[in-house]
């Protein structure tokens, strides 16, 4: 189970990798016999309109919508006068090496949870703000997320010394397990979970599972000078994109039911 998990999310519909398999499959079926050949057409055809579909930014906006459970941000210090620390989940980095250098850096959904965390350390009373994220399973990801959420805080004017490290974390689900031993070493009972909006439900439905009772802080959906991708009609990259990372939660609240991890609809 874990291993299909991890080819599906190598692969999803929107990405490339699923792209690829559905044209290697069509072409291939297009040297076979009449009735192959029609279908390798009709594959190639779906294949088309399917990605034109997930292109399109009122798709990606409806498919966003969908894992809209209404959670905020946090506004003012008076909603969380008795919070000690700051959480902030990791959602992607890349690392990448040159000639004895190395530089990790943070995806789009990272960068705007590391934006919300620094926001909340600004606006509150220098909490403490940890980091969880190891290294994924993905292409190119050879050091912890950790690493590169602590730089972005950092560049963000959040002192070194008020940011802690969990780097072992690979999912949701380890979230919580991983940073028990660092929340209970420092004291925290109470903290901020910051994520992104589609996924804030999964995590503290797996945080309150695990007997903790974050207060959320959702980040933002895109980037205030970027492109909207759920505005517009035309096809493009970035509604393509948008429609990849909902599909992926979807995917995954499934996983984590089919897991008895959430409960049941």
């Amino acid at each position: 189970m874990v291993l299909l998990a991890n080819l599906v999310k190598m692969n999803l519909p929107g990405s490339t990798g699923f792209l690829w398999i559905g044209l290697v499959i069509g072409v291939f079926l297009l040297f076979g016999s009449s009735t192959s050949r029609k279908g390798g057409r009709t594959l190639l055809a779906v294949l088309a309109v399917f990605y034109l579909f997930l292109a399109t930014p009122v798709v990606a906006g409806l498919l966003e919508a969908g894992l809209d459970h209404g959670y905020g941000w946090i506004e003012s210090p008076e909603q969380v006068d008795d919070v000690q620390a700051i959480v902030v989940l990791g959602g992607g980095s890349i690392t990448y090496q040159a000639r004895g250098e190395v530089l990790n850096a943070l995806s789009e959904q990272s960068s705007l949870r590391v934006l919300e965390g620094a926001r909340l350390y600004k606006l509150l009373d220098n909490p403490k703000v940890i980091v969880s994220g190891g290294v994924s399973q993905e292409p190119g990801r050879v050091t912890p997320e950790s690493l590169a959420l602590r730089d972005g805080l950092i560049m963000l004017g959040v002192p070194a010394e008020m940011i802690l490290l969990e780097s072992e974390a690979g999912n949701t689900q380890e979230h919580p397990l991983k940073l028990e031993e660092i929340l209970g070493l420092h004291g925290v009972t109470r903290f901020i979970l910051v994520t992104s909006p589609p996924h804030m439900y999964r995590a503290m439905e797996v945080f309150q599972a695990a007997g903790m009772d974050p207060v959320p802080s959702v980040g933002v959906w895109h980037s205030d000078e970027l492109q909207n991708p759920t505005i517009g009609w035309r096809p493009n990259s970035r509604s393509l994109y948008a429609s990849q990372v909902a599909i992926r939660e979807y995917l995954a609240l499934g996983y984590y039911r089919l897991q008895g991890w959430l409960p049941s609809l």
